[in-house]
């Protein structure tokens, strides 16, 4: 299966991306089948499942016992990247709100917007890192 790295920018966390790797693969897998699949604990998969449950990426199938099935990976993980870029343009504006802000800092000295006057050494080594 793929690493975490498919991951990051979803906002799951890497056991919640192996879980719904697993239900794509397998479906109708009751949690104790999932933690066994993937070698975590019962309360593990139970806590992704619930994660992935509250993105509408799965859903319960059955009560006795409960089992889960994954949505298919292109509405459903579609919406969800949707709704990240939707958060990240939102994200991305108020950054610049923000920098109109700092500009506008009667203390701050900005001339340009190509380079930052830095006044002490814990600003370089903030802005190198």
């Amino acid at each position: 299966m793929p690493s975490d790295l498919p991951w990051a920018g979803t906002g799951l966390g890497p056991l919640a991306g192996r879980v719904l790797e697993c239900l794509v693969t397998q479906p109708e897998l009751g949690s104790d089948a999932v933690a066994e699949a993937l070698g975590v604990t019962s309360a593990a998969a139970e806590r992704a499942l619930q994660a992935l449950e509250n993105e509408r990426l799965v859903v319960r199938v059955g009560d006795r016992p409960t089992r889960w099935s994954a949505g298919p990976p292109r509405s459903t993980l579609g919406s969800l990247l949707a709704q990240r870029r939707q958060e990240l343009a939102r994200a991305e504006l108020y950054m610049e709100q923000l920098h109109e802000a700092y500009r506008s800092a009667s203390h701050r000295r900005v001339t340009s917007d190509l380079f930052e006057v830095v006044e002490s050494a814990e600003q370089v080594g903030v802005r190198y890192a």
